[in-house]
Formats: C-alpha cells, structure tokens, sequence
C-alpha cells in the first residue's frame, strides 16, 4: 500500500514518509527489498516455466508466443502471456518476424454463423523427388477444418470436382441441396471450366469468384497452404508422391484435430466444427 501511494497515485515520497511516521532511507530500503524479492521470483518463475516451453518450441518451430502460451494453457500451466514472451526471447525461439509487402485491400466479407456455409477451395503445388504432385483443399470459413482434400499428380478440373465431391458426401451425408452452401474459388481453369461450373449448378451451390489479383478475398485458404508448407512441406524433402501423400494425410489430421487456431480463441478446427469449446483460452 505504501509504494502504491507513491508510484500509482503519484504521492510525494516525503508526503507519505511524513504520514506513516517513517524516514525516506527506510522507504527507500523496503523497496529495493520488495523490487529484489520480486525479481528473484520472477526469475525463478521464468526458469520453472522454460522447462515446459522449450520443448513445445522444440516440437513446433514456426509457432509464435502466443500460440505457446495457448498450448500451455490447454496443458494446465497457468503462465502470464508476457512471461511466456520474455521465455521465448531470452532462449532465442521467437519465429522469425516475416515482413511482406502491404497491398490496398478491399472490403470482402461475410457474416458467418456456424460450419458449413461458406467453403473455399484451392490448388498448391508441391515438389517431390518424382515430380510436382498437386493437393487440392476445401476449407470451411467458420471453424477452419479443412473438410477434404486430395493429392494427384495432375491438376485438371477432374481432380476439383473429384475433391468437391468427397466434401459433400462427407458433410452433407443426406444431400447438400437447398441447404445454401458458397464455394469461394479463384479464377484457375480448373474453376471456371464447363464441367465444374456445371458440377456447381447440379449440387446448387453458389460460386464466389475471388477478385482479379486480390488473394485477400480467398486469404483464409491462402493462409491455410502457407501454414502447410511452413510446418509440413518446407522442412521435408520427399523421395515419392506416395511418401509426400502419406505425410500431408498425417499433417492434416493434426491440423484438424490438434492444433489450435488463434482466430478461433486457440481450440482446434474439429472443436469449433463439434461446439466443444470447453478447452477454449480466456
């Protein structure tokens, strides 16, 4: 209560010796005594607590603070996000910082109320010792799972009906139709060819086309592949398409049912999907 008067309320130091019936030398000695003390702990806090970070860190490289602190969190380890910050830092495991061009942005939006109403769907490419294998994905924009995907050596409008299909029948086992399902998708001829357009009106879904250099308006699909291939692709080398289908299957299902998704309050995509939000960060 005492150093509160001086350093939040802003009290003269003389004021408040002169009223508690102390002199400034023992103001000034209790506090470098308490300022001590709560450096000490502090210090002993942030040894007990690199013990349990450096290993997530170890274990997943690309993950920043405050996705760590998250982790800890769901682990039982109560620990300030600023302690968590200072860990990182001191032992050097911060990411590094990306810096990328900033582009005008235009406003591309949708309100959202629950899975499955709004899905994106994309093409990326990834090298292999064999060749260049091609993983299609469809992402839900309300809970992040990616609802299905495929790999093949081959990109043609076949490969995205094929994939489109297999996330229908596995969301909507009794018939997407009437239920108003969007695909966001860009321009790629695979996208826009006759049979896929068609393929659309068949299942009535609604296309929304992304604008014409503006990866912004299909970002949550752009984020999604960078993110595979920042944790996933970049760090492997594979020897064959089935040893990178193997390992982007395997990743996947992380993705889905293990890691946690800082714009979903750090619960994982297969969490929001279900509305089990009981391990959700404060």
């Amino acid at each position: 209560m005492l150093f509160e008067l001086v350093e939040e309320a802003q009290f003269p130091v003389e004021t408040v010796c002169r009223l508690v019936g102390i002199h400034k030398s023992t103001f000034y000695r209790r506090r470098t005594q308490v300022t001590q003390f709560t450096r000490t702990r502090l210090c002993f806090r942030q040894r007990e607590i690199r013990q349990h970070v450096r290993p997530l860190c170890e274990k997943y490289p690309t993950y920043g603070y405050r996705r760590i602190w998250a982790l800890l969190c769901r682990d039982g380890i109560r620990v300030n996000l600023k302690t968590v910050y200072r860990v990182m830092k001191a032992e050097g495991l911060l990411p590094v910082k990306r810096y990328e061009a900033k582009r005008a942005r235009q406003t591309w939006d949708m309100t959202l109320t629950g899975s499955n109403q709004v899905w994106h769907i994309d093409m990326t490419k990834i090298w292999t010792d064999e060749g260049w294998a091609y993983l299609f994905s469809i992402i839900d924009a309300y809970d992040r799972r990616i609802v299905a995907w495929e790999q093949n050596r081959f990109c043609r409008d076949d490969e995205a009906i094929h994939v489109l299909e297999k996330a229908v029948n596995h969301a909507f086992p009794n018939g997407v139709r009437g239920n108003g399902l969007k695909l966001v998708q860009d321009n790629g001829s695979q996208f826009t060819s006759r049979d896929f357009v068609q393929t659309l009106k068949t299942l009535e879904i609604t296309p929304i086309r992304t604008s014409y250099r503006h990866p912004q308006s299909n970002g949550k699909m752009e984020r999604w592949y960078r993110t595979l291939k920042e944790e996933e692709v970049w760090p492997n080398e594979y020897r064959s398409l089935e040893e990178a289908k193997a390992s982007i299957d395997r990743y996947i299902c992380f993705y889905n049912y293990e890691r946690v998704h800082s714009a979903l309050g750090y619960v994982t995509p297969i969490e929001a999907y279900s509305g089990d939000l009981s391990t959700q960060v404060a």
